[in-house]
């Protein structure tokens, strides 16, 4: 984690109490030392304390949960008659039968008014009674699924003093139309037919006296309905002489929102997580959906700087986005020129890099695309090596993105592209695009947090609208919902629809509207909160892209300098070996050279040049003599094949034999990386077989004794085998077995002489680094791939920008 990140994570670790004693002292002594510090504390201190008592609330919606049989909590369609903040102890209430004053057939003298005069309905629908500790919060479900969260002292006499003890609320309850029907209700406001989603009466008494509702208060309640319809009012009934009810002053009725565990929800965009267990990923890993994620935030922030230049390497800039790999390689011109090159280069200005219209045809590249082909796939070597790649480093401060392996047919496209390219328009409004269009990612990670716990953020409602604002990828329109945290949330959905419509939403903008309709509410909290959640979000956006853009400039920048290292190893290595076998084959010729002049009778004189294979000088020789002896052994060693040579002054013959020895390893196929290996007796160094698919071959030259080691790598872990004083023939059904890297050391130690032993253990310690390198340029590649496959996922109007105006 990020510096900046871990202070944030450390602010709200302290404040929910979870450091231990000696990080909690290390943490208060730097506070004490740093003012902006003890800002930010206070900050999300004073969020905390804000969110403190509605946080109560929530509980008591899941703890309601399972008193409810055959409702979904999503679907309750009344809103509350008003919202209450509970806090203290709370209390359950199933129904029961009433045993007051409403008994079954019986009705109290006196209405809730005060009046005499009672419905049909009051006198048909039977009473639940449910007699609370009214200095209690407390929650009460009736038999039909109607909950009421009821606060303490919330209710009064008729002085208006509060109430305290046990005081008996009634319900009664129509739910459904054959309910109101049976119960003698009509559906009717004066001569309008209404169109009811349930009614419900209460009455609230003390040793049968009237009480009131505490109208600062209220009681939150819920009712269920198999539908939200949109634009339902809240009509109270008035008492008609002839029995019925008449349904009077209508007012709008919110849905007032309920939060959830803001981790609960899904903030991705839509098909995110869809798309990535479609191609095998494990969308349980939330840590890796995450990353992945949040990495693309930093396309919407700062160019990110280069790496230092150490010893003369070449700085290597990567950013957030690698470009796609072969796996695109069908894409047209245009398409590949926009998704590999554009948010670096314009065709006819310079931007990043430098503009490329006509940049083919130079004076340098001459029209050969596998010229250009071979600098895109070789950015670290080439910059290294050749003046006119250091120039360019030097004019644009940076290097390019160095692809792997990109097809010359790709290249050849996006030149034929760019030469044929003849407006600029396109090429600006996507470099200016392509990496920050819709939704910064930070944004999200930033409302994704406690912080905004028991905010609409934290509902059902607002993870449906976050789907449509991805798809609208327009980020105002988030904005818009973070601005006004203490709206309802209907009154911000028809803002949204007119900043859709205006931008030519489309669907978005339907959407927005028919969110609106539906006149979903707000969780009642105090606006100082939502100021300062909207500050906190703001501050945090900025952090989080701050420190991902930063983590992505490091992660990259370091593989560019990985590059380079596993360039100079592998150079270093090359370099080794062409020195092993040009010293080995010196040291086999002079061994040669000295037994030939032996057997012939000559002294030989090692200090006289005898010539390097395919770089001599060719004469006619006209006389015989001993000379020739040296062209023969020459021959022989550097096609090692056998001497037979016969000194025409003496008749002395020179015979040195080479044999042939194969080797074949069973079971090849399972190791990703196999390697056969001679000791001669008397070389300095190694010889390494060339072969393939199991099967190894060389000469054994009669002079030397020979051992034998194979090494072979699946992953990282090693397999061995060995055998002393190998002889010509064929060695069949070799099998490698499985040893640790410290016994391959010592088994290693007890074959041959020490520089043989040394060149042995580096060859292998450069292969095991290869492995490891050659696995993480695979994540990366395989990294740079997902990053292009899933952008069109996160970002809708990417691929708008990538296959509009084809």
């Amino acid at each position: 984690m990020r510096p900046e990140l871990e202070i944030i994570e450390k602010i709200e670790q302290y404040l929910r109490g979870e450091l231990n004693a000696a990080d909690k002292t290390a943490f208060e002594k730097q506070m004490a030392a740093d003012p902006a510090m003890r800002e930010q504390v206070n900050l999300q201190q004073d969020i905390m304390r804000g969110i403190e008592r509605t946080f109560l609330k929530q509980k008591i919606v899941k703890a309601g949960k399972s008193f409810r049989f055959g409702k979904s909590l999503t679907q309750w369609g009344l809103g509350g008659l008003s919202l209450v903040v509970l806090v203290g102890a709370f209390l359950f209430y199933k129904s029961q039968a009433g045993k007051n004053e409403y008994g079954k057939n019986s009705l109290p003298e006196l209405n809730e008014q005060g009046e005499k005069l009672w419905a049909d309905a009051d006198r048909n629908i039977q009473a639940q009674v449910f007699t609370i500790n009214a200095a209690k919060d407390t929650v009460i479900e009736t038999k039909g699924g109607i909950v009421m969260a009821i606060p303490a002292n919330n209710f009064l006499d008729e002085n208006g003093n509060i109430v305290e003890g046990k005081v008996d609320l009634t319900v009664k309850e129509a739910l459904d139309p054959a309910a109101m029907i049976n119960g003698g209700l009509s559906t009717r406001s004066g001569d309008k037919l209404l169109e009811s989603g349930g009614m419900f009466f209460t009455d609230v008494r003390k040793d049968g006296k009237i009480l009131k509702i505490n109208p600062a208060k209220g009681i939150y309640t819920e009712i269920p309905a198999n539908e939200i319809k949109p634009g339902m009012q809240l009509f109270y009934g008035k008492r008609m002489a002839n029995g019925t009810i008449d349904w009077i002053d209508p007012k709008p009725l919110e849905h007032d929102l309920l939060p959830v565990d803001i981790k609960s929800l899904n903030f991705y965009p839509p098909d995110y997580l869809d798309s990535l267990a479609h191609w095998g990923y494990d969308i349980k890993n939330k840590a890796f959906t995450d990353s992945l994620y949040y990495s693309f935030a930093s396309g919407f922030g700062q160019q990110p700087a280069t790496v230092a230049i150490k010893d003369n390497q070449v700085p290597i800039i990567q950013y957030e986005a690698p470009m796609m790999t072969d796996s695109a390689a069908h894409l047209d011109g245009r398409t590949l020129f926009f998704t590999k090159c554009a948010s670096c280069h314009n065709p006819l200005q310079e931007s990043t890099g430098p503009s490329l219209k006509g940049v083919l045809n130079n004076d340098y590249y001459k029209g050969d695309i596998s010229k250009v082909t071979r600098w895109i796939n070789n950015v670290v070597s080439l910059t290294a090596s050749e003046r006119h790649y250091q120039e360019l480093l030097k004019r644009y401060g940076s290097n390019m993105t160095q692809f792997d392996n990109m097809p010359e047919r790709d290249v050849a496209a996006i030149f034929d592209y760019i030469e044929n390219y003849q407006s600029d328009v396109d090429a600006n409004y996507l470099h200016d695009s392509i990496s920050s269009c819709g939704i910064n990612p930070a944004k999200i990670k930033a409302i994704w947090n406690e912080q905004f716990q028991n905010t609409f953020i934290a509902t059902r409602e607002f993870e449906e609208r976050l789907k449509a604002i991805h798809n609208y990828s327009n980020p105002a329109i988030l904005d818009l919902y973070l601005n006004n945290l203490s709206k309802p949330l209907y009154y911000v959905d028809s803002l949204a629809s007119l900043i859709s419509k205006e931008g030519g939403g489309g669907d978005a903008s339907h959407s927005f509207g028919d969110f609106a309709a539906r006149r979903d509410g707000r969780v009642k909290t105090g606006s100082v909160q939502f100021e300062m959640l909207k500050k906190y979000y703001e501050d945090k956006t900025s952090a989080y892209t701050e420190a991902i853009i930063k983590t992505q400039n490091e992660y990259w920048n370091k593989q560019a300098e990985n590059d380079i290292e596993a360039s100079n190893k592998k150079f270093e290595h090359t370099m080794d070996s062409s020195k092993r076998m040009w010293e080995n084959y010196q040291q086999e010729l002079d061994l040669n050279m000295k037994d030939a002049y032996r057997q012939l009778g000559y002294d030989y004189n090692p200090n006289i040049p005898r010539g390097v294979p395919g770089n001599v000088y060719s004469a006619q020789v006209i006389t015989t003599g001993w000379c020739n002896v040296d062209r023969y052994v020459i021959e022989s060693t550097t096609n090692r094949t056998t001497l037979n040579y016969t000194d025409p002054e003496t008749g002395k013959k020179a015979v040195i034999k080479y044999e042939s020895v194969s080797i074949e390893i069973s079971q090849w196929n399972e190791y990703d990386r196999l390697y056969v290996y001679l000791l001669p007796s008397k070389l300095a160094s190694f010889m390494r077989l060339n072969g393939g698919e199991g099967k190894y071959s060389e000469k054994l030259n009669e002079l030397m004794q020979y051992d034998l080691v194979c090494v072979a790598y699946k992953d990282e872990q090693a397999y061995y085998y060995s055998q002393k004083d190998i002889q010509p023939g064929n060695y069949s059904a070799i099998r490698l077995m499985m040893i640790g890297k410290d016994e391959l050391d010592e088994q290693l130690n007890s074959f041959g002489r020490q520089n043989q032993q040394d060149a042995l253990k580096k060859e292998k310690d450069y292969f095991l680094f290869e492995i490891m390198d050659t696995k993480r340029q695979k994540r990366n590649l395989a990294l740079q791939e997902l990053t292009e496959k899933i952008r069109p996922v996160i970002f809708s109007c990417y691929r708008w920008l990538l296959y509009s105006s084809k």
